[in-house]
């Protein structure tokens, strides 16, 4: 029983500023060469669940949702003219037909709408969400507007549970087929050790993020930091839409807020937005070029260690793809730990964990100074990564689920 399958997703506005820049003439081409080439960044997911259904049998597609000359260009190509986001949307969904639609960011559909998705959908079997990050009751609402979803964490699948809405777990993952991609025109110098993320203030967020580097840089080990910092008058922003959001709930009238794509992230914040004061020695080895998908896998393969801590939201559960993704591209990953982690990797025999701030520091310094050792890790990591955690694997459980789904 195979069946007709569309992944719909969004891309961080910052990963999309960064590919329209590098590509600005990109609006001239056609949708399926703008396509290519947007996929070609192997940003996140990219289309490896597609690639990888297919090869199951399956008929699978991929839409960005968000990546508006894209969409624009596929609503020209079809003879529509000055229409919204959901619009072009619901149109490509009449053409394809789907039977199985996955909203892998659910924060872009309100209840409502996925309701709406139905009726002018009707090939459309089970709508299927997925939840991995930090969300709003609106949010709530539009998963329980699903037939069922997936998530990474069993923290969420805990609420996801309590809520009452239907729900699986379904890891993150490594694409195999990147690994030739890694290897050609890597520039990418040496480093002793690299991180490659977010800092967002909060305790939910990235606090504990910014203290274990800032005293790994104290500790003068030899960081390279990858990070797009946010400036500082957009904290004033958020401060301000914090506060006006915090006054319109007061009045139950906080859906307001939901009208406008560009205001949801306030929704989300669960305490007052605050920024970071980092030192100068973090300020040293801070590059705020953009770096993503395929050349951030570039840079993971040049680096000895790669760091990764998870946001506080993730409670004491490991799931976050940086597990993956530092792994896939050979590097030895230090992580946070989490009670779960055995699920994934063999502490301290394919990764590398710590508990405390101080515990990071040593196990950092030992490895460096200890290289044959951490290099076995890191191989052994990496041949766990591509027995047990590619995209491949993780989609043959997704078929699995879907089709016992659509069987009952």
């Amino acid at each position: 029983m195979n069946y007709k399958f569309l992944k719909v997703t969004t891309y961080y506005p910052s990963f999309l500023s960064y590919f329209y820049n590098k590509n600005p003439n990109l609006h001239f081409k056609s949708f399926e060469d703008q396509l290519k080439l947007l996929l070609d960044e192997s940003f996140s997911w990219g289309n490896f669940f597609q690639v990888n259904l297919n090869k199951l049998g399956n008929d699978a597609y991929e839409i960005i949702y968000n990546a508006d000359p894209l969409q624009n260009t596929w609503a020209k190509e079809n003879n529509l003219r000055r229409r919204s986001r959901d619009e072009i949307f619901l149109q490509q969904l009449k053409i394809i037909k789907p039977d199985i639609l996955f909203l892998q960011d659910i924060s872009s559909f309100h209840s409502e709408f996925i309701n709406k998705i139905r009726e002018e959908a009707p090939s459309i079997k089970l709508v299927v969400g997925w939840l991995c990050a930090p969300y709003t009751e609106e949010n709530k609402r539009s998963l329980a507007a699903c037939d069922f979803v997936f998530s990474c964490s069993e923290h969420f699948l805990a609420q996801l549970k309590s809520a009452g809405i239907k729900c699986y777990r379904l890891n993150h993952a490594f694409e195999l087929s990147l690994l030739r991609q890694i290897e050609e025109k890597n520039n990418y110098s040496n480093n002793d050790f690299l991180f490659v993320g977010s800092f967002f203030p909060g305790s939910e967020l990235h606090d504990m993020r910014v203290k274990i580097i800032e005293k790994l840089l104290a500790e003068k080990i030899n960081i390279k930091i990858y990070s797009q910092i946010q400036k500082i008058q957009n904290i004033f922003v958020k401060q301000r839409a914090y506060a006006f959001y915090q006054l319109l709930k007061r009045y139950n009238l906080g859906d307001i807020y939901h009208v406008f794509p560009a205001a949801k992230r306030v929704t989300q914040y669960k305490e007052f937005p605050n920024d970071f004061k980092f030192s100068d020695r973090f300020n040293v080895a801070l590059d705020n070029t953009p770096l993503f998908g395929i050349e951030m896998l570039k840079a993971f393969s040049k680096a000895k260690i790669v760091f990764n801590s998870h946001g506080g939201v993730a409670g004491d559960f490991a799931c976050n793809i940086r597990l993956f993704e530092a792994t896939g591209a050979g590097a030895c990953l230090i992580t946070d730990h989490k009670k779960n982690i055995a699920d994934f990797f063999i502490p301290n025999e394919e990764i590398v964990i710590y508990k405390t701030i101080d515990e990071c520091v040593e196990k950092v310094k030992w490895l460096l100074n200890h290289p044959t050792e951490m290099r076995q890790i890191a191989e052994a990591g990496h041949q766990r990564t591509l027995r047990d955690h590619t995209f491949y694997n993780r989609s043959v459980e997704l078929d699995s689920i879907i089709k016992r789904e659509l069987s009952s």
